[in-house]
């Protein structure tokens, strides 16, 4: 679930390819009182980066192989894993650019 105003929306969509494909793919819009969310899902969706998207997880990945910054306490350590799973798969239902 997502919370957002039209201008982190509009920022996203610019910046996030793999939201954007993730919402036109799966996105279902629970509340859209002023149908800013409908005109965003309606944009047409470029390809996705699979290599750099993949390589962005890698990098978040890599940032979690020191255990001992955790201080035995690992949530973050475990919501961190679980979101990285989470893009991953994301990235492997994205649409890729045209060859």
């Amino acid at each position: 679930m997502l919370c957002s105003d039209s201008s982190s929306m509009n920022h996203r969509f610019r910046t996030d390819a793999l939201f954007t494909a993730h919402l036109h793919k799966e996105g279902e819009i629970l509340l859209d009182r002023g149908g800013t969310l409908r005109t965003f899902q309606r944009r047409p969706v470029g390809g996705i980066d699979i290599e750099h998207e993949l390589l962005a997880q890698l990098r978040t990945l890599d940032s979690l192989r020191d255990m001992r910054r955790f201080n035995g306490t690992f949530l973050f350590c475990l919501s961190s894993s679980f979101s990285i799973g989470k893009a991953v798969v994301m990235i492997s239902l994205a649409p890729t650019p045209p060859s």
